[in-house]
Formats: C-alpha cells, sequence, structure tokens
C-alpha cells in the first residue's frame, strides 16, 4: 500500500499533471534491452551485479486487445489496436499511451455488494491481463504483511532487502544505491510529497523497532543518500501488528506518523536536533516525539489531504481520528447499535477531509465511512465461493489522481489477481461505482502506485510498482479501463442506501495468522455457488435468504443489492 502518503488518498496532495509523478524511464530500460543487457539482479549487496545469463523479457499481456472484445492473448503480448477499434462493443473512456482506444472493464456496482471473483464475467473467458515491465531480478519470498515494501515517487524506486537494508534505484539515469540501518527486514516504506524532482526524503519503520528517515538526492553520476533522523523505539514483539509509518502532507516534510510495538507517535524532524540515533522507550518524553494514547494496536494510518487529521485502524475493529495539533484522539462510532463486531481493520485512507475509507479482513472488506457521524455510504466485499477461506491476502493503495476523484487499487498475494475500484463524489457522500479486475503474470505480495508522467484527461494512466516472488516489476494500469459503462452503473444505482445491520466486516475466518486471534473462529458458511448471478452480483432475494431456491442468471447490468437491517 506504500509510496508517498499523501497520494494515499489525499486528492489535494496530488501534484496536477505538469508535476505529475514519472514513471519508471521505459526508454532507457528498453535500449538496455536491445543492447543484450538483461535487467539487474539484486542480491542486496553494493554491486547489484546483473545476472549476464538471464535475458530480459517483456510479459506484456495483451491488455488493450482483450478491452477491444477478447482480441489478444493473455499470456502473450498480443496487438495494440488503432484508436477506434472495436468501439461498436462499447463506449471508449479515453486512450492508452499508443492512442489506442480503451474499453471500460469494471462491472457496475450498487451501495453494498458482493463480488465473487470464481463466477465467470469476462468475455474473454479470463480478466484482461496487465502490461508488464521487469525492474530488477529479486527473490524476496513475498513474504504476506500489511505494509509497503515497495515505494516510489516517480523519480526514485526503492524496495526493502532482506537484511533489512534498502535498494534505492534513479528511475530516469538508473544509478543505485544502498541505504542502511535497519537491523531486521523493513515492514513499511514512505516518500514525502516530492517538492523537487531530484530531492525527497524517505521514511522506512523495521520490525527493530527503528524509524529511519532519508534525504535522498539524483545527479547525474550517481544517487545519494544522508540521515535525516533515526529513532529507535524498542524491538517489536512477536505476534504484534506490522509496523507502519506515515507522512504529513504538509510542506516540508517535516511532520511523520509511526506506529510500531503497540505505540502510536507523531514525530516533528525539524524539533528533534539531528541525525544521531535518538533512544525513545515507552513512557519516555522525547522532544519533537508526541505519542497517541488510548487507540490500541494500531494496524494503519493515514493523514488528511490537510494534514490536520490522523487516522488509525486497530486490531480491536476500532476507527479513531487524531488532532494533529493537539495529539488527541477521538473514536468514530461506525457500528450500529447493537451490532456484532467481526475481524481487525487493516486499512485506512482518506477520499478527502470529510470520508475515508476502512478496509478489513486482510482488505477483502471496504466500506466509505463519513468523519462526521460515522454513517457508512457504501460496502463492497470481495469473495471466493471454491475457496471460502484463505482465498486472499491484499494489500490496497488510494491513487489520487488530478483527472477524475480516486481509485483503490487492491492485490491479492495469493493470486495473480487485481481489482480497481473507482471512487466517486455523489452529492456529499463518497462510494465505489464500479470494479474492474485484472490479471497479472505474479501474485503482487506488495506495491505502490503514481501517475504515469505522460498521463492526460485523454489518456489517463497509472504506473504500479510491485514486488513478488521473483523480481521488482512494473505494470500500466490505463484508468479508463477501471470503469464500467454508464449505463450499467446508472442500472446499478439504489435508490436508497440502508446501512449495515452488522459490522462492516463479516464472520469469516482470519488468512493472516497475527491477527487470527481477533476474528471470529466459527464463520458461517459461504453463500452456494449456485446463487451468485454471471455478473458476480447476488440477487437481491439470494443475498437477503441464501437457504431460498436460486432463482434463474440474471441479464444485463448488476443488481442493486440492500443488506436488510
Amino acid at each position: 500500500r506504500g509510496g508517498a502518503d499523501a497520494a494515499r488518498g489525499a486528492a489535494g496532495a496530488l501534484r496536477a499533471p505538469a508535476g505529475a509523478m514519472a514513471a519508471f524511464d521505459i526508454q532507457s530500460f528498453l535500449k538496455q534491452v536491445a543492447a543484450g543487457t538483461p535487467p539487474p539482479v539484486d542480491n542486496g549487496g553494493e554491486s547489484g551485479a546483473a545476472d549476464a545469463g538471464a535475458g530480459a523479457q517483456d510479459a506484456s499481456a495483451g491488455l488493450l486487445g482483450l478491452l477491444q472484445g477478447g482480441a489478444g492473448d493473455a499470456g502473450a503480448g498480443g496487438e495494440s489496436p488503432r484508436a477506434g477499434e472495436g468501439e461498436e462493443d462499447g463506449e471508449a473512456l479515453g486512450l492508452d499511451a499508443n492512442g489506442a482506444a480503451v474499453q471500460p472493464a469494471g462491472v457496475a456496482l450498487p451501495a453494498n455488494a458482493q463480488y465473487d471473483v470464481d463466477s465467470p464475467h469476462h468475455d474473454a473467458g479470463a480478466p484482461p491481463a496487465l502490461e508488464v515491465t521487469p525492474i530488477a531480478k529479486y527473490a524476496s519470498e513475498a513474504p504476506e504483511a500489511l505494509g509497503s515494501l515497495v515505494a516510489g515517487d516517480g523519480r526514485f524506486i526503492c524496495y526493502g532487502l532482506k537484511a533489512g537494508q534498502v535498494r534505492l534505484i534513479d528511475a530516469v539515469t538508473a544509478n543505485r544505491a544502498l541505504i542502511k540501518g535497519h537491523t531486521s527486514p523493513v515492514t513499511d516504506l514512505a516518500f514525502a510529497a516530492a517538492e523537487s524532482e531530484s530531492c525527497n526524503r524517505l521514511a522506512s519503520v523495521g520490525s527493530d523497532g527503528r524509524l529511519l528517515v532519508h534525504e535522498l538526492s539524483a545527479g547525474d553520476a550517481a544517487v545519494s543518500e544522508s540521515a535525516v533522523a533515526c529513532i529507535e523505539f524498542g524491538a517489536v514483539p512477536e505476534g504484534s501488528a506490522t509496523p507502519r509509518v506515515a507522512w504529513s502532507p504538509a510542506e516540508g516534510a517535516d511532520v511523520l506518523a509511526c506506529a510500531t510495538g503497540g505505540r502510536v507517535v507523531l514525530v516533528t524532524l525539524s524539533a528533534l536536533g539531528g541525525a544521531a540515533a535518538v533512544q525513545c522507550p515507552a513512557g519516555a518524553f522525547v522532544a519533537g516525539v508526541t505519542a497517541i494514547t488510548g487507540c490500541g494496536e494500531v494496524t494503519d494510518l493515514a493523514f488528511s489531504p490537510s494534514g490536520d487529521i490522523l487516522a488509525l485502524v486497530t486490531r480491536d475493529r476500532k476507527l479513531f481520528e487524531v488532532d494533529v495539533g493537539t495529539a488527541v484522539a477521538t473514536e468514530i462510532d461506525f457500528h450500529r447499535e447493537g451490532a456484532p463486531t467481526h475481524g481487525p481493520l487493516s486499512f485506512v485512507a482518506f477520499y478527502d477531509e470529510a470520508h475515508v475509507i476502512v478496509g478489513a479482513l486482510d482488505n477483502t472488506v471496504f466500506a466509505v465511512v463519513k468523519r462526521e457521524g460515522g454513517e457508512v455510504s457504501c460496502r463492497v466485499r470481495l469473495l471466493s465461493s471454491e475457496q471460502p477461506t484463505g482465498a486472499f491476502f491484499n494489500n490496497a493503495f488510494l491513487l489520487a489522481t488530478p483527472f477524475a476523484g480516486s481509485v483503490l487499487v487492491v492485490a491479492n498475494a495469493r493470486a495473480g489477481a487485481l481489482f480497481a475500484l473507482p471512487v466517486t463524489a455523489e452529492g456529499e457522500t463518497a462510494v465505489f461505482r464500479s470494479l474492474a479486475e485484472f490479471a497479472v503474470a505474479e501474485p503482487i505480495g506488495s506495491f505502490t502506485a503514481v501517475i504515469a508522467a505522460d498521463a492526460s484527461a485523454s489518456a489517463p494512466c497509472a504506473e504500479l510498482y510491485c514486488m513478488n516472488a521473483k523480481a521488482i516489476q512494473q505494470y500500466t494500469l490505463p484508468l479508463a479501463a477501471c470503469m464500467a459503462s454508464e449505463d450499467a452503473v446508472a442500472d446499478a444505482l439504489d435508490e436508497s442506501f440502508v446501512p449495515a445491520a452488522e459490522e462492516i466486516a463479516e464472520p469469516t475466518a482470519a488468512s493472516s495468522p497475527a491477527l487470527a486471534t481477533s476474528v471470529n473462529p466459527t464463520p458461517p458458511p459461504p453463500p452456494p455457488a449456485s446463487l451468485l448471478s454471471p455478473t458476480k452480483l447476488m440477487s437481491p432475494q439470494a443475498f437477503a435468504d441464501p437457504a431460498a431456491p436460486a432463482s434463474a442468471p440474471m441479464e444485463g447490468a448488476a443488481p442493486a443489492v440492500k443488506l436488510l437491517r
């Protein structure tokens, strides 16, 4: 979920297209490939020697061909169609980088929806595949963790190594460096909102209980890093929530928040007094470090677009907002009175100042929550009818775009699948109105997303920097393909939203060992596969009464499904 925290759900923090985040320098990379130079192999050492016996391969999956009515092959790069081709099959929402028309690949969602990944939907027989480009070969074992092991701000790409170092790559010059300071693997990486194209600050936190901040600078000959801060909170007890870090989007890259070992703190770098290591044991007063108390064990955190509010979610299913000026935390009660509570919360991001998006159960359930009053405006759940438990371990990232709202990107570390859910404003609320599923070459263990440097309103595009078990890769995501057709969205609209009669995270088995104790151990059986429609959305009757006889498959747009009180 990593990357710049301001980009994670802060619509106002992402710069305009003129200053949009640059993607990995594909042209330079392709020149290396043409010259016979393979992608580098990262062995964690200073040299990062390349594997001379391995050739670079572009595992392009022909996404655009699939979106144009099934042309192209999901496993071998298909031919990109010309602009205008296939438009008779649907409405083109934009162009890709090659000028080809992109068709909407999403399914329309009602306010409350369940999306079954095992129910057929795509005419091609499988979800469209995203184009992939290798960055470096690195066997990471892709641990399942709710943290970002990859971060990027456009100019720099970095990822954690097994011994605790952080590999740094200049995406323009391909210069590399190694950042040291952690004694155990990094668990979360985050870039500040870049104020310069060649300089930025990177924060990292690890299971050693250290929070490090480095200043990165790019030059023609080399990329350099210098320590800004080192705070030692103490080793993280086994079984604790994954240590997390987030930057405030305020100018100056001076304030950040960190959750580690059951503690949550606000850090003001200018008040620390230098880069020397600072010991911060529990209960001690340290200038520049402010403790936030009364929240429990935090699993994720995010700043509002203004930087005035910090949102926290916890293992014990609570959502807090923290006044950054006073460090006072207030719980947002978004559960209906008397409702059961099931499953830990695992994700939070701001859509705007008034709404947050909350994820639960290894990020298989997402809800849009209004800060004032805790009203839940919509909810979506990912499920597998063929594998009721253990099918998902998802990382999520909310990408704010300068074109049209935000897109929640979700990657499953247990399958080669990626989901994109555009978030749109409707009156005084925000909702999910579509979901698009894409295939990826390898299951993604961790990722970050940035707006492509050449993206425009007519060709909106994002770049995903990903870590899997074999390599660091870049995927190209055409944002127009994440949408559903306007007619399908209109047909799926609810007349009114009925708040869920239970906590947003419905009972199910936990797939995360670290969170297993917080989950109901006896989940109810999943609905029969026969009750799921070809659109992957259950009918209102089947959703209200799973024991009822299956009705005939519905045709056309997805139904408006409501949860009963």
